[in-house]
């Protein structure tokens, strides 16, 4: 199930038992293939269409778990699947990509600092348990750092590779830490509907116009939690 997609929290979940429960495989298996179809185009030096389906996977990343949500129930295969398939899509096709665009001119640096960052989000999805009663996860999502990987591209090859590889050993270490990071769906449940609606509709617009502006999402999500982490700390203080 996706990390970015908070699990209900009331008990009676309503279910769907009409859904058939492969249907949420079948989605994960989709983002997979996105994986595999952008690691195919990175090789290719497409790296628009590489960047592209990346950030197609954020969407069918969430849509398995609305899927596994209506069936009101999950596969043991479907959990073991969702995991291993976001180790790909979210942590071995982005760095691939940001690897070839950005550090393939210093191989060696590259090499190590594109392996961390799949080991971090490795470990990452290995000890991501969902916990519906929690609206925040203990450390960064590998579905936001996949995001903020893949639109990296847009910023144009000139941009520094020594900034390029912080970010990402930054962004491996966010996954590893224990700061929290709230769930986007309960972050957006304030909103009305057609604000998510806008938002959602927005990206596909972005990348078509204005693709650069796409990283905004990513780090706006990141800048807000750490300045909530920031807040948890402080009131923590005042208690103490």
């Amino acid at each position: 199930m996706s990390e970015l997609v908070a699990p209900s929290s009331h008990a009676t979940t309503k279910r769907h038992h009409d859904v058939p429960i492969w249907l949420a495989d079948a989605v994960t298996l989709a983002s997979l293939a996105c994986a595999v179809v952008a690691m195919v185009s990175t090789l290719q030096q497409n790296y628009m269409l590489a960047s592209g389906v990346i950030i197609l996977a954020v969407f069918t990343d969430g849509l398995d778990g609305c899927v596994a949500r209506l069936c009101g129930r999950t596969s043991r295969v479907g959990e073991q699947l969702d995991s291993l398939s976001d180790v790909v899509v979210f942590g071995a096709a982005p760095a691939l990509l940001v690897y070839a665009f950005f550090l393939e001119q210093v191989p060696i640096p590259g090499t190590i600092v594109a392996v961390v960052f799949v080991l971090a989000a490795a470990f990452r999805l290995a000890n991501f348990h969902a916990e519906p009663n929690q609206s925040y996860f203990c450390g960064l999502p590998t579905t936001i750092t996949g995001a903020f990987l893949a639109t990296l591209p847009f910023l144009g090859a000139s941009f520094p590779s020594i900034i390029i590889a912080l970010a990402m050993l930054v962004l491996g270490y966010l996954m590893l830490s224990t700061l929290r990071f709230p769930k986007v769906g309960l972050l957006m449940a304030p909103f009305p509907r057609q604000a998510r609606w806008i938002v959602g509709c927005s990206v596909p617009v972005l990348y078509l116009t204005h693709p650069q502006w796409l990283l905004v999402l990513p780090v706006l999500y990141i800048s807000v939690s750490l300045f909530w982490n920031v807040q948890i700390a402080a009131r923590s203080e005042q208690r103490a």
